[in-house]
């Protein structure tokens, strides 16, 4: 729910305790665009061969390769290759002996990759490669040298594809202070707060991926810039996906359903970097995020049950195209950091940022079967406006149009 090194602050959502007798909503959704999944029309090729040939693509005939065989140590690999190489690991169950992670020492990551355009490719395409936690590992696969983020600890280059990583007390994959990345195909599991978590991080993609059973965001972006989140699926997670603090970003053809809640985005006050602006929510499926709330500790715990789309605060943030339906609380919601986080008006007023929702657009979105479909509550900020939307209910009755 938010960067671990900042403080932890209480949340309440006080938008609305709505009940609503909701037909049960089955829903499917087809990747599309580029990197998607689906066979082009007419068959032929099945979904199997497009996900090897989209793996096989990262590995570069011009980069020099190592292999990794069952057996093997991928951290070994990782430590005999230089800026450029290409690691190519094998299908099979992997176990890592661990190191503490540079980022986070009192951790250990199974792998850890300190060194500029490392590519990481599992060759998954018909058999899955498995990085499975032997006991006593936090993280996965960490990518960083050091939590928060200065030029001398800046990682250029980095991209992990192929991999289902399994059963990590704390995080599936994680970078800090990377740019130009991109993490895709990738399935993590049972890793109990984070499935994905890049902070501090600029100008990368997530994409083609599967985060499910986290206890607090199965697929997390905060501190970050210029980010594409994209053609995902997030499911029996706490949260399903966080713009946290982030700026520039997209979040686009992703799937979230059976969360305590799908979509987040907001400021946290206290965090470094308290802003969001200019980012996308556009194209997604948001269905049946009705799950108890599972959570093990922090703010993320206060998500009600049956949230859809939830935005806090921010400036010139947009939600476009989404089809959000079956969330018992609310389908799309706005509100202010400061209701969102149930400050007193000294605390509201002692705030670095404006925690009102600015120059925000919903627009072209189905919102329907939600408890409320759509709301602004209380109604702050300025320019903020609603139009072409397909919904039933909301709250004010009237919402301002774009």
């Amino acid at each position: 729910m938010r960067p671990r090194s900042a403080k932890q602050a209480p949340m309440r959502f006080r938008l609305l305790a709505c009940a609503a007798a909701l037909a049960v909503v089955s829903a499917a959704s087809a990747c599309s665009g580029t990197g998607a999944l689906t066979p082009p029309p007419g068959g032929g090729v099945s979904p199997a061969t497009v996900r090897r040939d989209a793996i096989d693509a990262f590995v570069s005939p011009r980069a020099k390769r190592i292999t990794v065989k069952p057996g093997q140590s991928i951290q070994k690999a990782v430590d005999a290759a230089n800026p450029g190489d290409t690691i190519v690991v094998q299908p099979g169950t992997y176990h890592e002996a661990g190191r503490p992670c540079p980022f986070k020492a009192n951790e250990k990551c199974a792998v850890s990759i300190t060194k500029d355009n490392i590519t990481l490719v599992g060759l998954s395409g018909s058999s899955p490669v498995v990085l499975d936690n032997p006991g006593g590992l936090s993280i996965g696969i960490g990518i960083g040298k050091y939590y928060e983020c200065a030029p001398s600890y800046r990682i250029h280059g980095n991209r992990v594809v192929g991999f289902t990583v399994n059963g990590f007390t704390d995080t599936g994959i994680e970078l800090t202070c990377v740019t130009n990345w991109e993490w895709a195909y990738d399935s993590v599991s049972r890793d109990k707060i984070y499935g994905f978590y890049p902070v501090w991080a600029s100008h990368g993609r997530l994409d083609n991926s599967v985060a499910t059973d986290a206890t607090d965001t199965g697929f997390y972006v905060g501190i970050s810039d210029h980010i594409r989140v994209d053609h995902n699926v997030g499911y029996n997670n706490v949260s399903g996906y966080e713009f946290e603090n982030t700026t520039h970003s997209l979040m686009d053809h992703d799937t979230a359903y059976n969360n305590t809640g799908g979509i987040l985005e907001f400021i946290i006050p206290g965090d470094p970097l308290e802003h969001s602006f200019d980012n996308v929510i556009s194209d997604n499926v948001v269905v049946q995020n009705n799950n108890a709330n599972k959570c093990t500790g922090g703010v993320v715990c206060t998500v009600p049950p049956g949230t859809g789309i939830l935005v806090i605060g921010g400036t010139n943030n947009r939600t476009l195209r989404n089809n959000v339906t079956a969330n018992h609380a609310y389908g799309i919601a706005l509100t202010d950091v400061c209701t969102a986080f149930t400050m007193t008006a000294k605390q509201c007023k002692a705030l670095k940022y404006n925690p009102y929702p600015e120059k925000t657009s919903t627009i072209g979105n189905t919102a329907l079967n939600n408890g409320l479909d759509l709301g602004w509550e209380p109604q702050t900020g300025k320019g903020n406006c609603w139009s072409g939307n397909r919904a039933k209910s909301f709250l004010p009755a009237k919402l301002p149009a774009c």
